[in-house]
């Protein structure tokens, strides 16, 4: 069984959605992360809306071990309940403190998660321009 893996901005952001097997979708983050080209910024999309399995923590923290240390990445999570709307921010504000090269943020909707990580994708872009 394989989770969905959609590619947009030319294949420069991985939008991966876990529907019920959360182990899977370790296996498939960490699969994108192993192949990403080397040196360039991570942008992922972990659209959560439809996964509501108990150990989505853990192996969020798994996940993001994953990244190779220093890598820039790219993180937006997509939710459909408010309440885990305001858990996740709190818990994703927490961990980027020990990822510095980490940003991440939450969202409501796929659509939000998908602008936001183009214009970081864009601010990316101009940075490498800039050196």
């Amino acid at each position: 069984m394989n989770i969905p893996i959609d590619w947009y901005y030319d294949n420069r952001v991985a939008v991966l959605r876990p529907h019920v097997d959360v182990a899977l979708w370790t296996v498939h983050f960490q699969q994108v992360v192993d192949n990403w080209p080397q040196g360039q910024p991570i942008f992922l999309l972990n659209d959560l809306s439809a996964c509501l399995d108990p150990h989505i923590r853990q192996q969020t923290y798994e996940n993001i071990a994953h990244i190779p240390r220093g890598q820039r990445t790219y993180i937006a999570i997509v939710v459909a309940d408010d309440m885990l709307y305001r858990i996740l921010n709190v818990f994703t504000r927490r961990t980027v403190l020990s990822y510095p090269w980490l940003t991440s943020e939450v969202f409501l909707s796929r659509d939000a998660a998908l602008q936001w990580l183009g214009r970081a994708l864009i601010a990316e872009s101009h940075e490498v321009i800039k050196h």
